[in-house]
């Protein structure tokens, strides 16, 4: 949700601020054609009462060639997003509460906000900060008696490109739709926190090539408890200190470089790395948080290694299962696993939010002793890399997409043979000739094969998860191979040796030493 929720911003972001250059390019034409209309004698610009007067005029018309009505509506489109940004809020905290209900203040909150940006992007916020730059080009050039293809210069330069490589429409409109958006997402965001009392945050969003110091360290820190925010703003980002040489300070402000003048803890979360900040500290529940950062501010010591382990998961409830695990695989974990043996829907899952494991017993599942065992392997998979932050919504470890680039090298040229391997292998009897007593645990054990596949190829070759789910599903492939690399070590792989032995040798070198020889 999180993941979306970034995505939906930046989209409506983008979706604005990529109709203005072309508008941009079509305003001038008509400048240019206004310019005939200014008075000249030797090319030069008659200093005259009739120039002088013509300035309110040509300013209005150069208004009214910017707020046109494709530009309108491009306005009236971008407003909608405050909508779908909300919705995607409110999903998101009820997902972590269930005590959330939206209040009325965050109904006046986004009416304020949209009231807010269409002013800024429309009439008084365009004459204010882009108007008034042709205003003061065209009196200076009338009083001064300068070149009109100086004058025609000028003002190419001004609305079409300048220092920062932006006309002045589009670099006005880019800080005017990015802050609005993002400020109003914050806001929303803090709204809530205090309403429900969370303390704890997610900095997230992509790192760029201008993205601040202050942001690219806090989006390495990731978790911050909410005792942390005077301390990240005024002293250090996890020892890397405030104003210094890896995060530098506006001398005027105190502040880190970029940040909003008076900045400070209450707002923080709302102004973030300041003006154009494309990223969100968003606040969580504190199960989201893993247990090794979040008992820091919960107890003066993490506690004892027995403990621990018997508060991870209920291996009682594993054993119900016809599963190779025994006690070391609680050390995969970072929190307490919860185990719903009897989950309604059609799909066993791990739900992120709960942290709980959903089996679901239906048909399949009653006919295939391996897909009993399997499940389990591949669903505690998924809890292992969402808990220890190896894959989420919003990051995935640099050492695990290394290992799918490497698997992915490994079968992309191959795919299509695998593809049809797989194929043949499913609809054959030989459950026999690879060790399975039953048809029923022969094909689960091909189609974990042909998913892992499917998630190498986005859904081009293989089955199991589809085109769609992988396009739609932030890290969704990253994820699925992760749980795969879980069946493949403690399960029977013998189809993978069939298919992809070189993928399964792999898979199984990284679990065995970043998980199992790494644990918690």
């Amino acid at each position: 949700m999180i993941q979306r929720l970034l995505q939906e911003i930046d989209a409506a972001i983008n979706n604005f601020n990529e109709f203005v250059p072309q508008h941009q390019r079509d305003i001038f034409k008509s400048v240019q054609a206004l310019l005939r209309d200014i008075e000249v004698s030797r090319s030069n610009v008659k200093n005259s009462v009739t120039n002088l007067r013509s300035i309110n005029s040509f300013v209005t018309q150069f208004d009214n060639l910017i707020s046109n009505k494709n530009y309108q509506r491009k306005v009236v489109d971008f407003t909608k997003a405050f909508d779908v940004v909300s919705s995607l809020q409110n999903q998101y905290f009820s997902s972590i509460s269930a005590d959330y209900t939206p209040s009325k203040v965050l109904a006046e909150i986004r009416k304020q906000s949209i009231e807010s940006t269409i002013n800024s992007l429309t009439e008084s916020g365009i004459s204010a900060n882009v108007s008034e730059g042709v205003r003061g080009i065209l009196r200076t050039s009338i009083t001064t008696g300068g070149d009109i293809s100086d004058l025609e210069d000028q003002m190419r330069n001004y609305i079409l490109s300048n220092e920062s490589g932006l006309g002045a429409l589009e670099r006005y409109t880019k800080q005017i739709t990015t802050d609005a958006l993002n400020q109003f997402t914050a806001q929303y965001s803090a709204t809530v926190t205090a309403d429900l009392g969370l303390e704890w945050f997610e900095y997230v969003g992509s790192l760029i090539a201008t993205s601040r110091p202050f942001c690219v360290h806090l989006t390495k820190k990731r978790w911050i408890h909410i005792s942390e925010l005077d301390t990240i703003l005024h002293d250090n980002i996890d020892g890397v200190k405030i104003c210094s040489k890896e995060i530098p300070c506006n001398k005027k402000t105190g502040l880190p470089q970029g940040m909003i003048p008076g900045t400070n803890p209450d707002n923080l979360s709302v102004n973030r790395g300041g003006y154009e900040c494309g990223h969100q500290l968003i606040p969580v529940s504190k199960e989201m948080v893993p247990a090794n950062i979040r008992f820091k501010f919960e107890n003066d010591t993490l506690p004892s290694d027995e403990s621990a382990r018997a508060a991870k998961v209920d291996m009682k409830q594993i054993k119900k299962y016809p599963t190779k695990f025994d006690e070391s695989v609680i050390d995969m974990l970072s929190r307490p696993l919860n185990i719903n043996l009897d989950a309604g829907g059609s799909v066993s899952h791990y739900e992120y939010t709960s942290n709980t494991l959903s089996i679901v017993r239906h048909t399949a599942w009653q006919k295939s002793k391996y897909k009993q065992e399997h499940v389990i392997y591949h669903e505690f998979g998924h809890a292992t890399h969402a808990q220890r932050n190896i894959i989420t919504l919003t990051h995935v470890d640099p050492k695990f997409k290394k290992l799918y680039e490497d698997a992915r090298t490994l079968v992309i040229g191959n795919a299509d043979k695998m593809d049809d391997k797989l194929r043949n292998l499913f609809f054959s009897d030989d459950h026999k000739k690879y060790g399975f007593e039953h048809q029923a645990d022969f094909k689960e054990a091909v189609m974990g094969v042909a998913d892992t596949l499917s998630a190498l190829t986005m859904g081009r070759f293989g089955a199991g998860h589809d085109w769609e789910y992988w396009r739609t599903r932030p890290n969704a492939p990253y994820a699925e191979l992760f749980a795969h690399a879980s069946e493949i070590y403690f399960g029977n792989s013998v189809m993978f040796d069939e298919v992809m032995k070189d993928v399964k040798e792999l898979l199984n070198e990284y679990f065995r030493n970043e998980i199992i020889e790494n644990s918690i």
